[in-house]
């Protein structure tokens, strides 16, 4: 995907996104906790997007009561009285204010045009690992955080801790000691090699307990920083953690879950605990007699470490990865996989609130909503309803196993048509409370999706096209016709006369379907990705297309539908619904919101028309007497993703008759 350039004079250049006319306006109910401090009676866990804050005064049963939603990945953390400071991978160092833990507030942010991935603290300082860029200090005595010093690491700096006057830099093929007695002239003391990959390091006492990938935790003496030597090694498939207390480490393995290892003699460690956590262990955080981890797509686990050689689970706060998302009133709803159905309070989607939730016996593939039910296509359970009339707390009221794979449902009227993969299958969802079966039907190759338009149901088939049936009796479906897609077709959409069709190899299809019975190929339009959902609204096609992102394709002209806006998610886009002007973007690990504007190339002043003020509205601008085109992109009259001069003279030869239109560029 290119980038959009922008300028501040005539060919000059000013700065770089990954949007294309999206605003980011929060995100929620994510997954993958990948850190975790504890407090007094507070939990606060960074997940793939976010910070999430939990109540553990019931450790049973961790209450989630605020959340703050990021753009980018938030990674690890450390914590210095009532402030988080949170590695945020491309937004640099954020700083959270969390005095009130029912209202974390972030007080600052410090780019630091590299990609942070841990922080330690020490002092006045944050000590910033962002992996070839080396390490960043950052002075944090004052309201505005500011850059003090780089220091350029050899390998890639993935970890860090600091304490007293040195900085230990798990920096890929080695452990580095940096000297920050003078934080704004940090230099190279020692260093050991680990003949593996360190990304994590901690420290007690004399030594450095590394976390290397590839040899497991590696016991390092660093009494005389300048000759740091090995003293001992515990063998992991994949150490990402540790936690040491006293004479034990605790150790956050991706493959093994937790262990607990004897470091009483620290050049012969040796086993005394596990459990395998559910997840991926990330991280660890510890207090006298808990362990508290995050577990990756799991959420956050808590284990009775009181006895080192039997850890026992003490509570836990589950998540899940994101599949998709409806919303209605001032509700979200969102099907996530393991953890079934998720209930999120937007009536500010720039501040969503995570208020409720049931689980569904199997993977919540799909979800629809009437009224005050939600239905649910639970994989290998079938259909789920569940009353959402009181949204916080959601109640499961009848499901029905159906013989395939529960993959997506379409509601019209009373009846729900789910596909099934090996067929469709027909319910009556009059009462939600008592779903009844009323009949199947096997269309040609395995229906993935589905979607009701009028008096029509079209049905996504993986080997079998789009199919359309009448519903006139909607109890048994009559074929009308087929569109035979060059791939395999995973989802459709419809608005009048034209179907919308998600193909393997075409991408976006446009099909005519005037005539059911003789459906024809109109155009395609070409992404990225694999397309995973599409979502109709006001002549527009929003698409969520995996690895992608989000697009939006304009559609006014079927035979040439264009780009109008993009979006590169930082997760994995599945799923997209479109509510009060918003865009809901179920991307895996995270609900993006986001917010679609639309504009005319060259319309630099946004008053609906180009025309010679466009003209005057630019040139102020470039000479800094005036304001940015919003957004930017509607001064982009030449399509080259560059706003400067250059615009000026193709707007005014378009105005002479002498130029072309102006065009929107593929940015």
């Amino acid at each position: 995907m290119k980038r959009i350039i922008t300028a501040v004079a005539f060919f000059g250049i000013f700065s770089v996104s990954l949007a294309q006319n999206v605003d980011f306006l929060s995100s929620t109910i994510w997954t993958e906790a990948k850190d975790v401090r504890v407090s007094g009676q507070y939990a606060y866990v960074t997940f793939f997007s976010g910070l999430g804050v939990f109540d553990i005064s019931d450790l049973s049963e961790p209450e989630l009561i605020s959340t703050i939603g990021f753009q980018f990945n938030s990674l690890n953390m450390d914590m210095a009285g009532s402030y988080l400071y949170i590695a945020n991978e491309e937004e640099g160092l954020k700083i959270v204010d969390v005095t009130n833990p029912y209202l974390p507030v972030v007080v600052a942010q410090r780019p630091l045009n590299a990609t942070a991935v841990d922080v330690s603290v020490y002092g006045s300082y944050a000590f910033v690992a962002t992996l070839n860029s080396g390490m960043h200090v950052v002075d944090i005595s004052t309201p505005s955080p500011a850059i003090v010093s780089v220091f350029d690491t050899p390998g890639e700096a993935w970890g860090i801790k600091a304490i007293g006057s040195y900085a230990y830099i798990a920096d890929g093929d080695s452990l580095l000691i940096v000297d920050i007695f003078d934080p704004t002239n940090p230099y190279r003391v020692g260093a050991y090699g680990t003949d593996g990959y360190a990304v994590a390091v901690t420290v007690q006492a004399n030594y450095a307990y590394i976390s290397d990938s590839f040899n497991g935790m590696v016991i390092v003496n660093i009494n005389n920083p300048t000759n740091p030597s090995f003293v001992g090694r515990y063998p992991g498939p994949y150490v990402n953690k540790i936690r040491v207390s006293s004479n034990f480490a605790y150790i956050a393995d991706f493959a093994n879950g937790l262990d607990i290892v004897s470091i009483t003699n620290p050049g012969s460690p040796f086993f005394l605990g596990n459990y395998p956590t559910p997840g991926i262990a990330r991280s660890l955080w510890l207090t006298p007699n808990y362990a508290f981890v995050a577990d990756g797509q799991a959420g956050m686990e808590i284990y009775n470490v009181n006895d080192p050689s039997l850890p026992i689970p003490a509570g836990e706060f589950q998540t899940s990865y994101v599949r998709k998302c409806v919303a209605s009133g001032n509700y979200a709803y969102a099907a996530t996989w393991e953890t079934g159905l998720q209930v999120i309070d937007v009536q500010d989607p720039e501040a969503p609130e995570w208020i409720g939730s049931v689980d569904t016996p199997d993977r919540a593939e799909d979800i629809a909503v009437v009224g005050d039910y939600c239905f649910i296509a639970d994989r290998q359970n079938g259909i789920v309803s569940i009353d959402v009339s009181v949204p916080s707390s959601p109640q499961v009221v009848d499901s029905y196993d159906t013989p395939g794979f529960a993959k997506a449902l379409a509601i019209s009227g009373t009846y729900c048509y789910l596909a099934d993969y090996n067929s469709v299958q027909i319910f009556n969802i009059g009462n939600p409370a008592n779903l009844i079966f009323v009949s199947s039907f096997t269309p040609v190759g395995n229906p993935v999706g589905v979607h009701i338009n009028q008096s029509m149901l079209f049905v996504a088939s993986s080997g079998g096209g789009c199919q359309i049936y009448d519903l006139i009796d909607p109890t048994t479906p009559s074929l009308l016709g087929t569109y035979l897609s060059t791939g395999d077709v995973t989802g459709v959409i419809v608005d009048g006369n034209y179907a919308y069709v998600a193909d393997a190899l075409d991408d976006l299809v446009i099909i005519n379907i005037s005539d059911p019975s003789n459906p024809t190929f109109v155009s395609n339009y070409a992404l990225d990705d694999q397309i995973s959902d599409l979502h109709f609204a006001s002549n527009f096609v929003h698409v969520a297309h995996e690895y992608g992102g989000y697009t939006v394709v304009n559609v006014i002209d079927k035979t040439n539908p264009s780009r109008s806006a993009s979006y590169d998610t930082p997760g994995i886009a599945i799923g997209v619904f479109i509510y009060n002007e918003n865009s809901y973007v179920a991307d895996y690990y995270a609900l993006l919101i986001l917010f679609f504007q639309d504009f005319s190339p060259g319309d630099a002043n946004g008053d609906g028309q180009v025309n010679g003020l466009d003209v005057i509205f630019l040139v102020n601008y470039l000479k800094e007497i005036g304001p940015a085109p919003d957004p930017l992109l509607r001064g982009d009259a030449n399509g080259d993703c560059v706003v400067n001069g250059l615009d000026v003279i193709y707007l005014v030869n378009y105005f002479k008759g002498i130029g072309p239109p102006p065009i929107r560029g593929d940015c």
